[in-house]
């Protein structure tokens, strides 16, 4: 099943933790409504965190493509659970992709749309990816950043992760 079985119980302890209303209904839209005054209507606008549904998946994709990610040897139709959103005005505005595991996790991705930086969101979808880290008795993610993405890894530093070393990203297309 796309992105995962405990939606709601991931939901109501984002919830607990501030980083969420209770429920924070579908959110699938990509961008739409997003014009207008931008600057008085952001300053209205709530943005919550939860766990992704299938119905995200276009914001989601339009999110790749707006903000750089997209590599054509990546399918970005489906994705291994955790994946937390960013929703406001039902719309999918940032997203964080993570994978559990020992000895490390990893975030695989991270973008918000730049019409809601400078909001606190990365930082709230990264306590949200960690909040299930620890659930699961997991201390320690990693994440590639690329040079190209300079805002990134000061953010990623801010959050108190460490540069480990100059890296080369890699991907392969396997087929049968």
């Amino acid at each position: 099943r796309l992105f995962g079985q405990e939606e709601q119980q991931a939901s109501q302890s984002l919830a607990r933790r501030g980083l969420a209303s209770a429920d924070s209904g579908a959110a699938g839209a990509a961008f739409s409504g997003l014009a207008g005054n931008k600057n008085e209507r952001l300053a209205k606008v709530q943005t919550d965190i939860r766990p992704a549904r299938p119905a995200d998946l276009p914001g989601i994709q339009a999110l790749v493509t707006k903000c750089g990610l997209y590599d054509a040897l990546v399918s970005y139709d489906d994705y291994t659970p955790p994946v937390y959103v960013a929703v406001a005005d039902g719309a999918v505005v940032g997203f964080l992709h993570g994978l559990l595991g020992k000895p490390v996790s990893v975030i695989v991705d991270c973008a918000v749309h730049p019409d809601y930086e400078h909001r606190g969101i990365v930082r709230k979808l990264a306590t949200a990816f960690e909040t299930t880290m620890l659930a699961q008795g997991l201390t320690t993610w990693v994440s590639v950043v690329a040079n190209s993405r300079p805002r990134m890894q000061r953010v990623v530093e801010q959050w108190g992760a460490v540069p480990r070393a100059e890296a080369r990203s890699y991907a392969k297309k396997v087929t049968a």
